[in-house]
């Protein structure tokens, strides 16, 4: 998105320009701050407020079940179709 709005600087028009311009590099600056600051914020308020909205008995419960772990090899294909299809969004377009 950031591209499109880097690419419509080159309008002959010279105040839509400066407006694609601008908003290119915000859109550039607010994927960066969400991509930066975004897992910082889900960690802290992990932190302060883990399991409260639980009742006691509750979050006893909760901490004592056994949840078992997906194969490795589950989880590597779901990351490289991720990929995969990132790449070829990416050649698509």
């Amino acid at each position: 998105m950031a591209h499109g709005f880097a690419a419509e600087k080159t309008f002959q028009l010279p105040y839509f320009a400066d407006h694609f311009a601008k908003a290119g590099i915000g859109v550039l600056l607010t994927l960066i701050a969400a991509y930066l600051i975004g897992p910082a914020i889900l960690a802290v308020g992990e932190r302060i407020r883990p399991l409260k909205s639980l009742g006691e008995e509750e979050a006893k419960a909760f901490e004592a079940r056994q949840y078992g772990r997906w194969p490795t090899s589950v989880v590597s294909g779901i990351t490289l179709a991720i990929i995969a299809f990132a790449l070829y969004s990416s050649y698509v377009a």
